[in-house]
């Protein structure tokens, strides 16, 4: 009679461990399960502010290459002002000039959505103020930017020297943690802050963070001293140093930092770049083929400005230098014009002429014009910022005392004969100077290869590299090259720009 009894007690026994060893199976699933959908979630978070931070960096790249095309007699490269209420819309002036900002990326102005990163807040933007388009400074293809990224250990990863400062950065601010406010006055919320200028939700500092020494919503490092990078907080004209780490937290293990960001360094604006050289060169050859074709010009082109010693005068039998700048009341340098280029041949004029058909017509359109005073109401506005990059190459034939008899017979680009070359040297290469005058007056400094020698006149163009970057036109094409004006670099230039437009 034991046996029953036993044996159902064994039963209940081993029915309740099946039923323990379920709900531990179980159990053990969901916090699996729940771990797994926690670290997806961060995943996509993560996700997220990696894609919104690529998008706006390739925005704000595309709409620097595209500048010109938008604005009228303005060179390519500029970018926006940051967002400042957070309608989207880039604020029309911000800062001093060569001041650089911070506020939030204007998504309108770059014709994207309202981008958010993973925790869903909208991403913050600082611009150079070298680049920043108002209030502007001439910008060249040879401008640094003024910012600066280090790591959480001090290493700086971002701008070692000054032509590897980065010319925008684009931040993803994260999860709100305490002491930080984000709120905002009830009736003035805009997409991603509020028309009330002294709201805590539109303050940098409730959103970015300081690590160490460096406060990434001012850019300034409390150890930097002097006059050094991050001495002074934004908007600042010295250089500002911004910090990237992944996600610190204190002892208890609360969040302190969490910031993301995304840098544009000018090796992400090399396109941009060489799109900014071929709309000076477009302008240079415009303004000398005009010159060439006036009667009194008998074909032929002004002599060159010396290289060395540094000026911009034209000199007696110069067929390859810089471009003489205009004479006039208001020339900064007190040039004579082309006075040389009268004295070889008396017929030819002493000055340039307006430029034909410019983007923006203005009162004075006259072709490298150097003024004191750099207005934007003044079409040749930039020339004073460019003219140290600009060179010419001349055909004996083609200069003021010769014949401009067809075909050209010494001077070559990619052994075509042509009338006259022009060069614009782009952003200075490893082992290039150009501080100091002496530096200035060494061609080396400027164009590379074939291009910076004139023994034998035979000249190269080429597509951009780490050792090559000359934009390298036809002024008139007279031996079958058949280039033509521009050399077909603008229409490479706006293939360019319709590629890198993707948003």
């Amino acid at each position: 009679m034991c046996a029953p009894t036993f044996q159902a007690k064994s039963n209940q026994t081993g029915a309740a461990l099946l039923i323990l060893l379920t709900i531990i199976v179980l159990g053990g699933a969901y916090l699996l399960l729940t771990s797994l959908n926690k670290n997806s979630g961060k995943l996509l978070q993560n996700q997220q502010t990696v894609d919104a931070l690529a998008r706006a960096k390739d925005a704000l790249i595309g709409h620097a290459l595209t500048y010109a095309d938008q604005h009228a007699g303005q060179p390519q490269g500029y970018l926006p002002c940051p967002d400042l209420d957070g309608d989207g819309t880039a604020d029309g002036a911000c800062g001093s000039a060569n001041e650089s900002v911070i506020g939030r990326l204007p998504w309108r102005t770059l014709d994207l959505p309202p981008l958010r990163d993973g925790a869903g807040e909208c991403l913050w933007y600082v611009v150079s103020g070298t680049y920043k388009n108002n209030p502007k400074l001439a910008l060249t293809s040879d401008s640094d930017g003024l910012l600066l990224v280090e790591n959480q250990a001090g290493a700086t990863v971002i701008g070692a020297t000054p032509n590897k400062q980065a010319i925008a950065i684009v931040f993803a601010a994260g999860q709100l943690f305490a002491p930080q406010d984000r709120s905002f006055t009830r009736g003035t919320r805009t997409e991603c802050g509020s028309m009330t200028p002294g709201d805590t939700g539109n303050n940098a500092a409730n959103y970015l963070e300081v690590l160490g020494d460096i406060n990434n919503a001012t850019g300034f490092d409390i150890a930097a001293a002097g006059l050094s990078p991050g001495s002074d907080p934004l908007p600042a004209s010295l250089p500002s140093v911004f910090v990237n780490a992944a996600i610190v937290r204190d002892a208890e293990g609360n969040i302190v930092f969490n910031d993301a960001l995304l840098a544009i360094t000018p090796a992400d604006f090399s396109m941009v770049y060489r799109r900014m050289d071929e709309w000076v060169a477009n302008r240079v050859v415009n303004c000398l083929q005009a010159y060439q074709s006036q009667a009194t010009n008998n074909g032929k082109f002004p002599w060159a400005s010396a290289t060395n010693p540094l000026g911009y005068n034209d000199a007696n039998g110069q067929l390859y230098g810089r471009v003489s700048n205009e004479i006039g009341a208001g020339n900064i340098n007190n040039l004579d014009g082309l006075s040389d280029t009268a004295v070889s041949d008396p017929a030819m004029t002493t000055s340039w002429i307006d430029e034909p058909s410019p983007p923006l017509p203005q009162s004075n359109i006259r072709c490298f014009n150097d003024t004191v005073v750099a207005d934007l109401n003044w079409e040749w506005w930039w020339w004073p910022a460019w003219k140290e990059m600009v060179f010419v190459g001349v055909d004996a034939d083609f200069a003021p005392n010769g014949t401009a008899t067809l075909p050209a017979a010494r001077l070559t680009l990619d052994g075509a004969n042509e009338a006259a070359v022009i060069f614009i040297s782009g952003r200075k290469l490893a082992g290039q100077s150009r501080d100091t005058n002496a530096e200035k007056a060494n061609i080396n400094n400027y164009l590379e290869g074939a291009n910076a020698q004139t023994a034998d006149n035979a000249f190269i163009s080429g597509p951009a590299s780490n050792a090559f970057n000359d934009v390298v036109l036809p002024v008139t094409s007279v031996g079958g090259s058949g280039m033509g004006m521009g050399g077909g670099m603008g229409n490479s230039g706006t293939g360019m720009a319709t590629g890198a437009m993707s948003r």
